[in-house]
């Protein structure tokens, strides 16, 4: 997979706010005496050793105004615990000046209680409305097959149960509730069991399988239960879903961040800490973090929110789910975490894709594939792989011949000679009869990233070409067997 970045810049949305705010905090320590310190300090309940302080303090005002921000009862985009405790300490002229004093210095307006509650729902309807607009558009252009490229399914249309393996389930469940093998629960019979609590009580799962086992396609089927509220799963009664591709997320330590920059359109509204409040306050929240293994930071050393986590250290009481290869596992996991396995295709979930999907229903074009399918053993073996049964079947239906393979080497070049045959056909400058190039640089580059001491499966789009050459870039991208991904590279830099 070859990377395009792209960079772009980010402006802060929030700097008039913060600057602004810098000289508010002057002009409010003007406004506050040492007798309406000292009355907000013990309304918010300060120990007395503080009280005391404010009492004596040169400035009771600036003490006062950062024992408040470090409390978080004043915030650049919000001072609404501030007026709340002055009015109910009925220093309703106080109030009136410092909240006139906040909007003329940082140029956002404050609410009265009921105007707050109507836009902090506001604010959410505007948060989840984007998290299930940007889902959408993940969901609904699945190409199965890349080099088909107007072959675009719902997720939904192509998704197919496949194996899930018990793995791990922590000691201390055996203590708490009764364990899966006193149950017999050594598999799960739906996806949807990975988010059931009264199934899995733990809120911390990892999902692991190997490359081409349809761990993102999962993720994305969950996606759509959320949006939908598909009454079948659990997901239907969480309030917020985050779904966050992991090989996004390089350097970017904030989760508050990622989720505004990769789920949020860019004209949203919404800040960090906005978000924070929406996670926080959330009746129910599930966070899946899809694809640890391509994870930019995940042997950087680096203490990210994504770390914390999978650690258990942030957000305990929220369930997150983890997907990732079963050779790139992370290595501090909450000792709570339950361990799934994806197993791959059996022969229902085989033959579910191939009539649902690939044939349509037509029991004859089903049939031969099927039958070509059982008449290997080492074909059949393969296509437990879910992302090899999908090429070979799509492959094979178009073929529309006899299929026979007597090797590993023969089933691959089967399906190669398809994706090429596939361009060809479309592609009338070309000849029928063309030969397939050969590519040794491209053939190096695969086996040393395949069996150096890290699997390398994505390069930036530069090194690639200049590796392999502008002629097999060019090819195996238009073909479809190298995908070329668009993504944002955040610098951090004032003004970017």
């Amino acid at each position: 997979m070859a990377a395009n970045f792209n960079p772009v810049d980010i402006k802060p949305d929030v700097k008039q706010t913060v600057d602004g705010f810098g000289s508010f905090k002057v002009a409010l320590a003007d406004v506050l005496t040492v007798t309406t310190v000292l009355q907000l300090a013990t309304f918010f309940e300060y120990p007395p050793v503080i009280i005391e302080e404010l009492g004596t303090a040169v400035s009771a005002g600036l003490l006062m105004i950062r024992y408040m921000e470090e409390r978080g009862q004043i915030k650049p985009t919000n001072i609404l615990t501030l007026l709340s405790a002055l009015k109910k300490m009925c220093l309703s002229g106080t109030e009136e000046r410092v909240k006139k004093l906040y909007e003329e210095h940082t140029g956002r307006l404050c609410s009265s209680d009921g105007q707050s509650k109507a836009l902090e729902e506001g604010k959410i309807k505007i948060f989840t409305n984007s998290l299930k607009h940007t889902y959408a558009l993940w969901y609904n252009i699945i190409q199965p097959i890349p080099y088909i490229r107007e072959k675009i399914c719902c997720v939904d249309d192509i998704y197919v149960e496949s194996g899930l393996e018990l793995v791990h389930q922590p000691s201390s469940f055996k203590h708490d509730v009764k364990s899966f093998e006193e149950s017999g629960l050594l598999s799960l019979k739906s996806f949807r069991d990975i988010f059931d609590s009264d199934i899995i009580p733990s809120n911390r799962i990892l999902l692991e399988g190997d490359p081409g086992y349809g761990k993102s396609t999962l993720t994305l089927q969950a996606a759509y239960d959320w949006c939908l509220g598909n009454i079948a799963s659990p997901l239907k009664n969480v309030a917020v879903f985050i779904l966050l591709p992991l090989r996004l997320l390089g350097d970017i330590s904030s989760i508050f961040e990622a989720i505004r920059f990769v789920l949020m359109p860019p004209e949203s509204p919404l800040t960090d800490d906005d978000i924070l409040e929406i996670l926080r306050h959330s009746l129910s929240v599930v966070i899946v973090l899809d694809g640890y293994d391509e994870y930019p930071d995940k042997n950087s050393g680096k203490e990210t929110d994504i770390m914390k986590m999978i650690a258990g250290k942030m957000f305990p009481d929220v369930k997150v789910v983890v997907s990732t290869r079963s050779s790139s596992l992370p290595k501090y996991l909450h000792p709570t975490t339950v361990t799934i396995r994806l197993t791959g295709f059996d022969e229902k979930s085989r033959d579910e894709y191939i009539q649902r999907t690939v044939t349509g229903g037509d029991q004859e074009a089903s049939k031969r594939i099927t039958n070509a399918l059982n008449s290997s053993p080492i074909l059949n073996d393969i296509c437990q792989v879910p992302i090899f049964c999908v090429l070979f079947a799509h492959v094979a239906n178009d073929q529309k011949g006899v299929i026979e393979f007597s090797s590993v080497t023969s089933f691959f070049k089967y399906v190669i000679d398809g994706f090429y045959s596939h361009m060809w056909k479309k592609d009338l400058k070309e000849p029928i009869d063309q030969s397939i190039r050969e590519y040794s640089k491209l053939n190096r580059l695969a086996f040393d990233s395949l069996t150096g001491k890290t699997q390398i499966i994505a390069w930036p789009k530069g090194t690639f070409i200049d590796t392999v050459g502008k002629d097999c870039y060019e090819e195996l991208s238009n073909i479809g067997i190298l995908i070329v991904e668009k993504t944002h590279e955040i610098i951090n830099e004032p003004e970017e």
